[in-house]
């Protein structure tokens, strides 16, 4: 954990905030400052936890790193690529993520006045990045949207609107297993 934390690392200090919850004395809080850098979306993360300062420090450092992985593609997430139908990557041989197999919005929502996403079918054009079939251990690209929350974009080509960025789900652990 302390190999993130410093000016060769990705949060550049960790400082414990004032207690704020006077409802709640035992509640203590960190705020991690990530170093400034590509990726870097929210400077300032935290961490609580109850009675436990170590336990809230972590916590802050573990969002902070959970954060800037999210907004840090390594490819970087097909920025430079154009815009493909899952349809058009089956037609070349590549293999993707049917979106059909996605839970998004029922029928009702996509037909209710304002609201702001559109279906994903498959004729769809979207960015796509690298993931892995975990079921057969082969590559597989999925949609970029999912994966990246604040990915590169470029202005000049606009994605449809088809989800709410990821921001849950992408937690990170010191413990491997």
């Amino acid at each position: 954990m302390e190999a993130v934390i410093g000016p060769d690392g990705v949060v550049a200090r960790v400082v414990r905030d004032r207690p704020r919850v006077v409802t709640v004395p035992l509640c203590v809080s960190h705020t991690a400052h990530l170093v400034p850098g590509p990726g870097v979306v929210d400077p300032a993360t935290g961490g609580a936890a109850l009675g436990d300062p170590d336990r809230s420090r972590r916590a802050a450092v573990g969002e902070a790193v959970e954060r800037l992985c999210g907004n840090a593609p390594p490819d970087p997430a097909g920025a430079a690529e154009p815009l493909r139908s899952r349809d058009e990557l089956a037609r070349a041989g590549r293999s993707a993520l049917d979106p059909r197999t996605l839970a998004l919005y029922a029928p009702e929502q996509y037909a209710a006045r304002g609201f702001p996403f559109v279906p994903f079918e498959r004729d769809l054009p979207v960015t796509w990045t690298t993931g892995r079939d975990l079921h057969r251990d082969t590559e597989l690209l999925v949609p970029a949207s999912l994966v990246w929350v604040n990915r590169p974009r470029d202005p000049r080509r606009p994605e449809p609107p088809v989800h709410h960025p990821p921001l849950a789900g992408t937690a990170a652990d010191p413990d491997p297993d």
